[in-house]
C-alpha cells in the first residue's frame, strides 16, 4: 500500500473518531455545554446573570413539582418517563423557529450546526481552532465513566421513587461542584470556563 493511501486512511480514521466523539458528547454530566447553559438560564429566574444556592434550591423544588404529576411527594418511573417525553417535545418545539408546527430542513440544519459549534467550542479547550484527537479520546473516556456511574445511580428501583429532598440534594451537589471558589454564586462564565 502506498504511503499516501495510508495517510488518507489514517486521516479518515481520525475524522471518524472525532465525529463519533462529538456526536456522543452532548453536554451530559460535565456541568458544561449547552445543557448546562440551559439549566443555568432556568435557574436564573431573576435574570441577573447569577445563580445562588437559594436559586438552585428553588429550581429543585420547581423541577420536582413539575415531575410529581400526582403530587404525592414522590417521582415514580412512570412520572419520570412522562417528564422525559415532555422534555423531548420541548426540545423539538425549540427547533421549530418559525412556529409553523413543522421542522424544515433549514431549521434542522441550523439546530445541528449550532449544536456542533457548541460542541467544537467545548472541545477546543485552548481556543486555537483545532481539537487534538487525544483530548477527544480522553474526554470520551471520562464521559463514558461518568455516564455509567450515573446510570447505576439513577435506577429508581435501587432506592425507591425520587423524593424532593433527594432531588434538592443532587442539584445542590452539582452546584457545589461548579462553585469552585465556594462563594455560593455561579455565573454563566463559571459554566463556560469550567
Amino acid at each position: 500500500m502506498k504511503i499516501k493511501t495510508k495517510i488518507v486512511i489514517a486521516a479518515l480514521t481520525c475524522v471518524g473518531i472525532a465525529s463519533a466523539a462529538l456526536a456522543h458528547n452532548q453536554g451530559h454530566g460535565g456541568g458544561k455545554g449547552a445543557r448546562a447553559e440551559r439549566m443555568f438560564e432556568r435557574m436564573d429566574t431573576d435574570q441577573d446573570g447569577r445563580v445562588t444556592r437559594e436559586d438552585a434550591r428553588a429550581y429543585a423544588a420547581d423541577r420536582f413539582a413539575r415531575m410529581d404529576a400526582n403530587n404525592d411527594g414522590q417521582i415514580t418511573k412512570a412520572e419520570r418517563r412522562d417528564a422525559r417525553k415532555a422534555h423531548r417535545a420541548e426540545r423539538i418545539a425549540r427547533m421549530d423557529t418559525d412556529g409553523d408546527g413543522r421542522i424544515s430542513k433549514a431549521e434542522m440544519s441550523a439546530a445541528a450546526n449550532d449544536r456542533a459549534a457548541r460542541r467544537f467550542a467545548r472541545l477546543d479547550t485552548d481556543g486555537d481552532g483545532l481539537i487534538a484527537i487525544a483530548d477527544i479520546a480522553e474526554r470520551r473516556a471520562r464521559y463514558s465513566d461518568r455516564h455509567h456511574r450515573h446510570g447505576e445511580r439513577s435506577k429508581i428501583g435501587k432506592h425507591g421513587p425520587a423524593t424532593k429532598a433527594r432531588m434538592e440534594e443532587r442539584i445542590l451537589k452539582r452546584f457545589s461542584r461548579i462553585d469552585k471558589d465556594g462563594d455560593g454564586v455561579i455565573t454563566i462564565e463559571t459554566i463556560r470556563n469550567r
